[in-house]
């Protein structure tokens, strides 16, 4: 809540974008309901399913919107669409046509060295290593995909021309969205990821408790 009234004043807020259901981007959700009474939640159905079972969502302020479908932001029109990996059914990204920018969610995430504040900061060997493990590990099912399929729904986001990728686990990315579909496009053929077994477990425990020396 800092960070967000460092910046401005939750009172001012008209709206407000639920990406997904999941904990991680759900936890300040009420508190900034609290601070912003005027703003609106927008969010799927879904979404506001899966979340009334943990509080009761004030659906009088909740605005159903669907991918595909469009909101009026003033100086912009913002895009509800779907994201072409996700974890959770609730999904709801944005394309900002003013900006440019595709809110991909989890989509397009990569695991990176902790403090990166661009992708470009990022050797490209890296971020596609760490983008394949993310994928491999978020959406395991990717890897039984219909390829065809799955090349219509990239089309549909490369029609986009996104100028930048806002994905909820990378910095920013300008510039980056073909490189970004090729190397999605290739995950499905990649190796799946598989964790540690008791075996390895045990091994790291024994690590872990042994006395120097």
């Amino acid at each position: 809540m800092k960070a967000l009234e460092s910046i401005l004043d939750p009172r001012e807020l008209k709206w407000i974008w639920l990406s997904h259901d999941d904990s991680d981007h759900t936890g300040s959700l009420r508190d900034v309901l609290d601070a912003a009474p005027d703003a609106r939640l927008i969010v799927n159905f879904v979404g506001a399913s899966r979340m009334g079972a943990d509080w009761p969502v004030p659906m009088d302020r909740v605005y159903f919107l669907n991918p595909g479908e469009t909101i009026d932001a003033g100086d912009r029109t913002l895009t509800a669409f779907r994201p072409p990996l996700y974890d959770a059914p609730g999904v709801n990204g944005i394309y900002d046509d003013k900006s440019k920018a595709f809110f991909s969610i989890d989509s397009f995430g990569a695991i990176i060295p902790a403090g990166v504040e661009d992708a470009a900061d990022v050797p490209r060997e890296d971020l596609a290593r760490g983008f394949h493990i993310w994928h491999s590990i978020d959406q395991p099912w990717l890897h039984i995909v219909d390829q065809s399929k799955f090349a219509d729904v990239l089309n549909r986001v490369r029609e986009l021309e996104a100028e930048t990728i806002l994905s909820s686990h990378l910095p920013p990315a300008h510039g980056r969205s073909e490189e970004f579909l090729k190397l999605m496009q290739a995950l499905p053929d990649s190796e799946p990821f598989i964790g540690p077994n008791q075996a390895d477990l045990e091994a790291m425990h024994a690590q872990m408790t042994q006395g120097p020396g």
